[in-house]
């Protein structure tokens, strides 16, 4: 799940800031550029999969949630388990992107600041097992 979800738009969010460095003639930060767009992606992949589990649960998509209640989770575990991994990765892309030469990453920052207080207090919808 991590993978796919990394895939799919990790390199896409980090190449601004990849460009921007490049430009900048500050490759040694191309790789923290890319954790901190990947980390991002993550981060926002897993809010989204939990803001909408019961459309994908309608639409037999698999979403983290599904993902970790066929791993054995209770649906509360599974919850609180996508809410800490969500954390972790706009955590990670936080510090990655602070980290970035001339200030680089601040925008990176804002965004994940701003998605990390959106779900500071999270409502739990009843995630019934799929």
């Amino acid at each position: 799940y991590l993978q796919i979800a990394a895939g799919k738009s990790g390199s896409l969010l980090a190449l601004p800031l990849e460009l921007t460095l490049l430009a900048s003639d500050r490759q040694a930060n191309l790789a923290t550029a890319q954790k901190a767009g990947e980390s991002f992606a993550l981060a926002y992949q897993i809010i989204d999969d939990i803001k909408d589990v019961e459309r994908d649960q309608m639409q037999g998509s698999n979403n983290i949630l599904s993902v970790l209640q066929a791993s054995g989770y209770s649906a509360e575990a599974a919850f609180s388990r996508a809410h800490a991994l969500a954390s972790l990765y706009l955590d990670e892309a936080t510090e990655c992107a602070r980290a970035l030469a001339h200030d680089s990453g601040n925008y990176l920052c804002e965004l994940s600041l701003d998605l990390a207080d959106a779900i500071a207090a999270p409502s739990h919808k009843t995630v019934h097992a799929a």
